[in-house]
């Protein structure tokens, strides 16, 4: 399950790494292993939310927020 949602997950980062692209933020060249490591730190933390007891989304999403490299957009 974790393999099938990391590959999902990788294909919508690529999708996003374009899209970011074409509105002109600076993204890192290589896409593919870009995708992998985005993906893989946003499926390891949703596996752990996941197993989790906690239920505040709102404060998961925050978080997940900040892990994300300086250069992603958040807005």
């Amino acid at each position: 399950m974790r393999v099938k949602l990391d590959s999902l997950m990788q294909h919508r980062v690529r999708l996003a790494l374009e899209v970011f692209s074409e509105q002109g933020a600076q993204v890192p060249e290589n896409r593919d292993e870009t995708a992998a490591f985005v993906s893989g730190g946003t499926v390891g933390s949703i596996v752990l939310w996941a197993l989790s007891d906690e239920t505040d989304a709102e404060g998961w999403t925050t978080r997940m927020q900040s892990f994300m490299p300086a250069w992603w957009p958040l807005s």
